[in-house]
């Protein structure tokens, strides 16, 4: 009898491990664990909060999967929405159109926070519901003044114009003590398409994009290796 509750007990387990396999999440180069938390710091006066993130479907199957949002924690006049593919819903949907994400890809999608000038902490729990199985992932948002970061303590524009055609502007002012501030630009799979140097010593600098063909694009602010920011580009020619 033992023998029988330790076998099927090991089932069960191989069971869950192999749900848990099916899909991957992904923030930059950070995999998030089923039930994981990601931490996120801004200011009140920052637009739009957003946090970029790449779902891989492990298996060997089309996957239809449905995001679902439930803001368990937040304070007064902030508001949260998200964006799949090219479809952004607005904060009064808690659950996006059924995506297909086919068998060994993935595919990128991006949750949202707008501060609204409001300080405070909030907590917003997401499902991904697919056949079988869930993934879910909370985000931990800390919004205060004085945040320490290099992209909040000093002024750095959008990029501009947007849509783009041929080239790109940004403007900063930043420390020049900050050297390996990079741009990087990434297609709909979560594929890194270009990546340019920001020289610190400056406060303006001017890309070439002339061969992204039209699209929707994200790029990301990184320095020293973090991600500061992630925001959508769009290519029209």
């Amino acid at each position: 009898m033992m023998k029988k509750i330790l076998y099927s007990f090991a089932l069960l387990l191989f069971s869950l491990s192999t749900y848990a396999q099916d899909l991957t999440l992904l923030h930059g180069e950070t995999e998030i664990q089923n039930g994981g938390t990601i931490e996120v710091s801004a200011t009140p006066d920052k637009f739009d909060v957003e946090t970029l993130l790449t779902l891989k479907n492990n298996t060997d199957t089309e996957k239809s999967c449905i995001l679902i949002k439930d803001v368990t924690e937040s304070t007064e006049g902030q508001d949260f929405y998200f964006c799949v593919g090219v479809s952004c819903y607005p904060p009064t949907v808690d659950q996006s159109e059924s995506f297909a994400l086919a068998a060994d890809a993935e595919s990128e999608f991006s949750v949202h926070m707008s501060p609204n000038n409001t300080q405070g902490l909030a907590v917003v729990k997401y499902t991904i519901a697919t056949e079988g199985t869930n993934f879910e992932f909370t985000v931990r948002y800390d919004i205060a003044d004085g945040i320490n970061d290099v992209f909040d303590s000093h002024l750095v524009s959008d990029i501009y114009p947007n849509p783009a055609k041929s080239t790109v502007n940004i403007n900063y002012d930043l420390d020049p003590t900050y050297n390996n501030v990079k741009l990087s630009i990434y297609n709909l799979l979560g594929s890194k398409v270009k990546e340019f140097q920001i020289n610190s010593s400056s406060n303006r600098a001017t890309f070439n994009v002339e061969n992204l063909n039209s699209g929707i694009y994200f790029y990301s602010i990184i320095n020293n290796d973090k991600t500061i920011s992630t925001k959508k580009l769009v290519i029209r020619k």
